[in-house]
């Protein structure tokens, strides 16, 4: 009940402050279990998500979240909780197991979960690589994943901002991908890297953009960022291993 009050109260001033064009909602199940997968650029992203559907949206949200001090930090925290959202911590793959289960479990009661695979904030406004964490989940509870692109964002509130700026922002739903064939294969390295890969790339407002995963600037570099090889490459609607898990094959055969 408080989520959706909640909701109401927060969509006038997302709409003054944002003027949010919403793009594709219908292709979000309307049952069923699901997972939202975003690009992530800016604090008010999961917001805008929660506001633009009419389902309930239960997000995994890093802890840090839930223990900030201070008098804002506490009402940061309560509001989380107050809204069902899951606390992560990202100190190590044992210490997000937790909530990685928890997650499944509002998967398993056939509800929606919101994820950023790039796992936090971009500091510059681009697509980076997506984690394990959501091709896991996605091939251990056969929920299809919706891929968004939320775009403006970054301009209104980059990471370290307080206030929001007014700019115009848009969210972009993709179509629906049903990762079944790959079920009971989590435990493969080669899937588990390639699924959020294809995630982000197929979601037609990040496509132009998904170079910019297998980018990374070198330290004190201020030109054009290095290109690396990516891990996998997306092709013909199919997933190919790219050069670099190919030596590494090699290396672990030899």
């Amino acid at each position: 009940m408080f989520y959706f009050a909640f909701r109401l109260v927060l969509l006038p001033l997302l709409r003054w402050l944002f003027s949010p064009r919403v793009e594709g909602v219908g292709r979000v199940p309307e049952t069923g279990a699901v997972i939202l997968a975003g690009n992530h650029q800016s604090f008010t992203d999961q917001l805008l998500l929660g506001a633009a559907l009419r389902r309930r949206l239960t997000f995994l949200a890093k802890q840090e979240y839930f223990t900030a001090p201070g008098l804002g930090g506490r009402a940061t925290a309560a509001l989380f909780r107050a809204l069902g959202q899951i606390p992560v911590d990202r100190s190590g793959k044992d210490a997000a197991r937790a909530a990685i289960d928890t997650a499944l479990q509002v998967l398993a009661r056939e509800g929606v979960l919101g994820i950023f695979p790039e796992g936090t904030r971009s500091h510059d406004g681009r697509l980076y690589k997506g984690k394990v964490g959501v091709a896991a989940m996605a091939l251990r509870s056969g929920a299809p994943v919706v891929p968004v692109a939320i775009i403006g964002t970054f301009e209104a509130q980059p990471k370290g901002r307080r206030l929001p700026r007014r700019v115009p922002v848009v969210l972009r739903f993709g179509e629906p991908l049903d990762f079944s064939r790959y079920a009971g294969m989590e435990d493969e390295r080669l899937v588990l890297r390639a699924s959020p890969t294809r995630s982000c790339t197929r979601c037609s407002g990040c496509r132009s953009r998904s170079t910019s995963m297998c980018t990374r600037p070198r330290p004190g570099w201020r030109g054009k960022p290095e290109p690396r090889r990516p891990d996998v490459t997306v092709s013909g609607g199919g997933l190919r291993p790219g050069p670099a898990c190919l030596r590494r094959s090699r290396r672990a055969r030899l």
